[in-house]
């Protein structure tokens, strides 16, 4: 594994945890609890890749990803 899937698996499991999808979630709780600090487009970007992968829906602007139940 790299660094890059030790975050996007790290980003999953925030948001099923959260049942939140939002960059500034990521941000602040990667931060907070994993003391990593990524930046607003890395936190998009992990996004999209669940978004892709259907972990999370679609972006719905500042609402952040919907997290359908399946995820959680």
């Amino acid at each position: 594994m790299t660094a890059r899937t030790d975050l996007l698996a790290l980003a999953a499991k925030l948001v099923r945890e959260t049942r939140h999808g939002s960059p500034s979630m990521l941000m602040r709780r990667i931060g907070q609890d994993h003391g990593i600090q990524i930046t607003f487009e890395t936190a998009r970007g992990l996004l999209a890749q669940l978004h892709e992968a259907g972990v999370v829906g679609p972006d719905r602007g500042s609402l952040g990803h919907e997290v359908p139940p399946a995820a959680a």
